[in-house]
């Protein structure tokens, strides 16, 4: 899918948990947050590579809360193939 001839670039929320509490973010690291919702690895590699044979020229941003904590975090990196990896980011805090 493009946009008269525009990549196109989708943005994957994989988790609302987070550790810290950035008054910019809307995702708060309070309490409350330990209710945090998550996509299963399985369903974040499948969008990936759906919309990959779609547009191979798609860029990903996998994110969260802080992406480190997503629990399946190593299934997702190791699951999404070596030549959809160049079009990856992940978006992370540093701090986890």
């Amino acid at each position: 899918m493009t946009v008269n001839n525009i990549p196109l670039s989708v943005h994957i929320f994989a988790t609302s948990r987070c550790n810290l509490n950035c008054r910019h973010c809307f995702i708060e690291a309070s309490s409350a947050s330990r209710n945090y919702q998550v996509l299963s690895s399985y369903s974040i590699i499948d969008a990936i590579r759906i919309l990959h044979k779609i547009n191979p020229k798609v860029d990903f941003e996998i994110e969260g809360g802080e992406i480190t904590m997503h629990p399946q975090f190593s299934d997702i990196i190791r699951g999404i193939d070596e030549e959809i990896f160049p079009n990856i980011t992940i978006t992370t805090n540093g701090t986890y």
